[in-house]
């Protein structure tokens, strides 16, 4: 009920008193579910405060779901600043699910990466491409497409030839696709 009323409230985000309600809520509700939800509202508030309470919630390092939350939540705010955290998340040794997440959220900030962090990218990427677990790698397939990172060719080249599931192989061939357009 209350992530039901912190997804309502979010609607309202412009309102000072509910912006406030809301970053109340993402650090001090007892639901996690609700913490998640409070994030989401503030990262898409259009507050220019918003990068500031969320890079201080992604600090703390919270809840799994409050985190992924407050990942897609500073990514949505559009700030510059977002990238390194997403890429400092999207690290070897930061838990899979939370790579998995920063790793998805990169394209929203896809001029400011390729502006900034280039090579940070390049650099997640070639690990990601490598990771034992799948949901990485393929993620790390979508962001060679995106970024059109053809240093990668080979790898995804690979891929696309020998990978033991058919469905990871077409996904290899779409990325390959995606580079030669």
């Amino acid at each position: 009920v209350r992530t039901a009323a912190v997804s309502g409230l979010g609607k309202f985000s412009k309102d000072l008193l509910v912006y406030a309600a809301l970053v109340n809520t993402l650090h001090h509700d007892a639901s996690y579910a609700a913490e998640a939800a409070a994030a989401g509202a503030i990262g898409r508030s259009g507050n220019a405060g918003s990068f500031d309470v969320l890079q201080a919630e992604a600090a703390t390092k919270p809840e799994a779901h409050v985190m992924r939350a407050t990942l897609g939540s500073l990514a949505a705010t559009k700030d510059a600043k977002a990238a390194a955290i997403l890429l400092a998340q999207a690290r070897p040794g930061a838990p899979e699910q939370m790579r998995v997440s920063a790793l998805s959220r990169l394209p929203a900030l896809k001029d400011v990466i390729e502006h900034d962090h280039l090579q940070d990218l390049v650099e997640v990427v070639r690990a990601a491409l490598h990771d034992p677990y799948l949901p990485v790698r393929e993620t790390a397939w979508d962001l060679v497409g995106t970024f059109n990172l053809v240093q990668f060719q080979p790898e995804i080249q690979n891929e696309a030839q020998s990978a033991p599931m058919m469905h990871d192989r077409d996904a290899a061939k779409q990325v390959l696709q995606q580079l030669h357009h």
